[in-house]
């Protein structure tokens, strides 16, 4: 299952016939046991392993996947690939450590280290920033070392399954689906503990397969010089948010809304009778055999009344171009400025995108 990619079926395996023969491959690997951080006696250990540590892996677990309104939940990191930890600051158990002792002591050991690797580190940057753990530099991310080598998989669970052969454990195993879904925070903190160990020191393993691909391929220089430093840049942005005016748009989608009605009384009283205009089988029932309009190609529903048939049809019956201005302003209006007020966040009273630095093929941003 391994071989042929085969995640879903394997994942439904029984654990005693997970473990693969000698000779298969991807090998499995015997992950460390990750220790839990409870006091500050450990988080002064683990600073001082970061210092030793030529890399160190870091990752957070959070009760969201918004990076601006998430709350943090713990932070992950591995000091050597057998070698995780997992400091909680947020769980509904006792075991948790104060979140101000733990950036005091953490935060100037991560932000001196030259080596932090991550996965998704925009991601966890964002929120170590606004939780007091700020100023980290990310030297090597896996996401965008993957991105780059144009690996199909870029997941954190896609890259060990393929490159380490580890049969991860899925976030949904440890927080449930549907309406039983839970937060990280309420989840058990041992299998969290292990979750979060499990991830880190994937992510310090895969680096060096990784790196060595993208120097062999002549890509380092465009990872160190465009794609790392613009992860703080885009956290920033993320940050700061867009401003806009609800009261303007909540005007304009008033005026818009008199224009729609007024077009489709146009569009009613042109062809004689009342309709669906949303219908596509309605609108091709009243465009091509009411009218007799010349019909285009048809689809799986009838005759099609796409915006490709429709502009061929311009100036042939005044109700297509009524028709085609009621299909423009209502995306405007149900698109834009209807749901961009639904996207403020109060708290600061602007919208906060994500900016996806691994999304379209071409390299350039997305915007979610």
């Amino acid at each position: 299952f391994q071989l042929l990619e085969f995640r879903a079926l394997a994942a439904r395996l029984p654990d005693s016939v997970r473990e693969p023969d000698a000779d298969a491959q991807p090998q499995s690997t015997q992950l460390a046991e990750p220790v839990l951080v409870r006091d500050e006696s450990g988080l002064r250990a683990l600073a001082a392993e970061i210092a030793a540590a030529p890399a160190v892996a870091l990752d957070v677990e959070t009760d969201s996947t918004h990076p601006v309104m998430t709350n943090l939940v713990g932070i992950a990191i591995a000091t050597a690939p057998d070698r995780a930890y997992y400091v909680p600051v947020r769980h509904h158990e006792d075991a948790v450590v104060p979140l101000e002792l733990a950036a005091e002591i953490l935060a100037p050991a991560l932000r001196a280290h030259p080596c932090v690797v991550t996965h998704h580190g925009k991601f966890d940057l964002a929120v170590l920033d606004r939780h007091g753990l700020d100023g980290i530099t990310v030297e090597f991310d896996t996401m965008l070392a993957a991105y780059l080598l144009g690996i199909t998989g870029i997941g954190l669970k896609d890259l060990a399954f393929n490159r380490l052969g580890w049969q991860m454990t899925g976030i949904t195993e440890i927080i449930g689906t549907g309406r039983a879904q839970i937060t990280m925070d309420h989840a058990p903190l041992e299998p969290v503990t292990r979750y979060a160990g499990a991830d880190v020191e994937a992510t310090l393993r895969l680096r060096d397969g990784l790196e060595h691909e993208l120097r062999e391929r002549e890509q380092m220089t465009l990872l160190q010089s465009m794609e790392l430093p613009l992860i703080p840049v885009l956290v920033e942005m993320e940050r700061i948010g867009i401003a806009i005016d609800p009261d303007v748009l909540h005007t304009l989608g008033a005026e818009l809304a008199v224009h729609i009605d007024e077009l489709e009384q146009r569009i009613y009283e042109s062809v004689g009778h009342q309709f669906n205009i949303s219908s596509t089988k309605q609108l091709a029932t009243v465009l091509f055999e009411n009218l007799g309009l010349p019909s285009g190609r048809r689809n799986k529903t009838g005759l099609s009344v796409s915006q490709e048939v429709l502009d061929g049809l311009r100036g042939a019956h005044p109700a297509v171009d009524a028709i085609l201005e009621d299909r423009q302003l209502k995306k405007l209006k149900s698109t834009y400025v209807d749901t961009l007020p639904e996207q403020v966040n109060p708290a600061t009273g602007r919208i906060h995108t994500t900016f996806n630095q691994t999304i379209a093929a071409t390299g350039r941003l997305s915007s979610i």
